[in-house]
């Protein structure tokens, strides 16, 4: 039988309900409260279908266990829909063919190493109100994968999530909530899209992006365009590290800190924005930023790290409002040969700034932070943060 439809199901798949059936290609379910059998967390809905093609099953309600399609070699489209697609561990293990993934759900999860190494999957889309997480290397080494635009998402991405997708080249992420990796160290999930080699555009758009974790970009050397919304996290050690081509980076939020080399080897980024919210700078976070000119470091970063600009050869002015040297003494600006303005308020207390000498300005309009949402007020801190460089400038 190559064929097989069944409607009206309003109830269980069961274990190995299809295994090994040789010359099955396509398989239509069609009901409601559909759900599916396990054992040991294993459902093996279609195990051993060697020539299985396509799989269409609607009106699922619940959980959708482990290895479902392991060893459906010619497996090539999956579309799943219902109240609840919760999709669980490998999904898809060993060789496949799957080029296509379908998901509509009121409510979705995908799990860890669901569709991982399936080095021919294209296309996957996934509609639903509340996508709860996409587990640890769920797409890890989805080699044809180019695009991905997910929404809804209210939950977590884990560590390893779309590493080595090495053809992907934009992603778009939207929803209520993000936090990326809640388990392995941060929460946008460490090393997340590491070795993604082609990817060009990243757009986080959600109202409470938690946190970017460690190395979550690392080794994307094509990277030009990150816009997050909302940050209000940390970001992590490594996060942008080696992101050569990275040009325009948007970051709206009150994010807290930036980790060791969190910036490392951006040798294209001009500008970067801290927010008064931040409150310490890790070692070498903006190490080998070659292209960078000009740093407002707001009055609430109360800790550099060593080397934090380090090798930043066209950094020429530096803007501190604070009372205090946050670096302690330290190095923080070795390698940067053109830097001749170190710029601090009167108040301020200590004789040098993280090792370089001072010269101190009066009192100006505080620098706004670029993390705000209204169009207006972005402007009004470009403008006002010129005005203290300028009256620095005429007083030096």
């Amino acid at each position: 039988m190559e064929n097989i439809t069944i409607s009206g199901l309003n109830g269980e798949l069961g274990y190995r309900a299809f295994s090994s059936c040789k010359i099955l290609k396509n398989v239509v379910i069609t009901g409601a409260g559909v759900t599916f059998g396990s054992a040991s967390g294993s459902a093996a809905t279609f195990y051993n279908c060697n020539n299985l093609e396509n799989v269409t099953i609607s009106g699922i309600n619940g959980q959708i266990y482990g290895d479902v399609f392991t060893s459906c070699y010619e497996l090539k489209n999956v579309e799943f829909s219902g109240d609840k697609v919760l999709i669980g561990s490998s999904l898809v293990s060993g060789k496949s063919s799957l080029e296509s993934v379908t998901i509509t759900a009121t409510q979705s999860q995908i799990g860890n190493s669901a569709f991982s190494s399936c080095s021919s999957l294209k296309s996957v889309t996934i509609t639903s109100n509340n996508l709860a997480s996409i587990g640890n290397s769920a797409f890890a080494g989805c080699s044809s994968l180019d695009e991905i635009t997910f929404s809804g998402i209210n939950g977590s991405i884990g560590y390893y999530a779309f590493e080595n997708c090495n053809n992907l080249k934009k992603v778009a992420l939207s929803g209520t909530k993000v936090s990326f990796d809640t388990t392995y160290y941060y929460t946008l999930g460490a090393f997340t899209f590491s070795g993604c080699s082609t990817l060009t555009t990243v757009s986080l758009n959600f109202d409470n992006v938690t946190s970017i974790g460690p190395s979550t970009f690392t080794g994307c050397g094509k990277l030009e365009t990150v816009t997050i919304s909302k940050l209000y996290g940390i970001i992590g050690d490594s996060a942008f590290s080696g992101c050569s081509e990275l040009t325009n980076l948007v970051i709206h939020g009150e994010f807290t800190s930036i980790g060791d080399q969190a910036f490392s080897g951006c040798s294209k980024l001009k500008n970067f924005t801290i927010p008064q919210s931040c409150k310490s700078i890790g070692y070498s976070a903006f190490s080998g930023c070659s292209a960078l000119l000009r740093m407002f470091i707001p009055s609430s970063v109360t800790s550099i790290g060593s080397g934090a600009f380090s090798n930043d050869v066209s950094l020429h002015t530096v803007l501190y409002r604070g009372d205090k040297d946050p670096g302690s003494g330290i190095t923080a600006f070795d390698g940067c040969n053109e830097l001749d303005r170190v710029l601090v308020q009167m108040s301020y207390k200590d004789k040098t700034f993280c090792g370089k000498k001072i010269k101190k300005i009066e009192p100006g309009p505080t620098v706004i932070s670029g993390a705000v949402s209204k169009n207006a007020r972005i402007i009004r801190g470009i403008v006002l943060g010129m005005m203290v460089l300028c009256l620095a400038l005429s007083q030096w």
